[in-house]
């Protein structure tokens, strides 16, 4: 009887020492892709100026047409979880509009549109989550939660009438969630896809925004709320060892 134990329990180690050589215990992948449009600020104020009286004025900020590049690296200490590290940085086209409303003019008047550049760079570590082990299957889709900061760098404006005028770079606390998913392609090496979203505070304040006529209103330059960054990314990721899939044969 303890003989029969003793082979049960050989033959149940060699038999899952293959499943356990396929688990990956480290990844490194890289990518490329956009980060759609973001609304930095979109706030309205009064504002009087010397023969014209008190008018109102709306202001918004946006980051469009961003390319971005990423590179992250993972470790799973687990079957099903992974902790990673993710950089990108990226630059794209920074768009502020002042709008004043005129009487009798239905479109009003722009003061300024078409601001220059705008670049990012973001840095987090998170947790991602597999409901199957990654590489032990064709298509591998996952969920990822992390921390981490997000930050703006905003080219200076050379003008003195211009409104919207920022100051240096700077960083926001940011909180990240996503999904993506895994496409093996050979071996170790799996073609992912990539849709995260970077949620920080309004990275814009009072200070990047000149004061023309009288001082605005204090409860009109709290410019609160949240901006939303949400990167696509296709890019290729490779697990080691290398080997050992389930999936497609070497």
């Amino acid at each position: 009887m303890r003989g029969g134990v003793a082979v049960l329990f050989v033959a149940a180690f060699f038999a899952a020492a293959p499943a356990a050589a396929q688990r990956p215990r480290v990844g490194l992948g890289f990518g490329g892709g956009v980060i759609l449009g973001s609304r930095l600020v979109d706030h309205i104020f009064v504002s009087e100026t010397e023969g014209e009286g008190q008018q109102q004025v709306t202001q918004t900020v946006d980051i469009s047409e961003v390319a971005a590049a990423s590179l992250h690296a993972e470790w799973y200490p687990t079957r099903y979880l992974a902790l990673r590290l993710h950089v990108a940085r990226g630059s794209g086209r920074l768009e502020p509009t002042t709008f004043r409303e005129q009487p009798g003019d239905m479109d009003g008047s722009r003061f300024e549109t078409g601001f220059g550049a705008a670049r990012i760079s973001a840095l987090d570590a998170g947790l991602s989550v597999w409901p199957w082990t990654p590489r032990s299957v064709g298509f591998a889709p996952f969920i990822t939660v992390g921390v981490g900061t997000y930050r703006y760098s905003f080219e200076a404006s050379s003008g003195t009438k211009t409104f919207f005028r920022p100051g240096s770079e700077r960083s926001q606390r940011a909180l990240v969630v996503g999904m993506g998913a895994d496409m093996l392609v050979w071996s170790s090496i799996v073609l992912r896809f990539e849709a995260m979203n970077h949620m920080v505070d309004v990275p814009l304040g009072p200070n990047d925004f000149a004061n023309f006529g009288t001082t605005r209103p204090s409860a009109a330059t709290e410019l609160g709320g949240g901006v939303s960054n949400v990167r696509l990314i296709l890019g290729a990721h490779m697990y080691f060892p290398v080997g050992g899939s389930a999936a497609v044969p070497q």
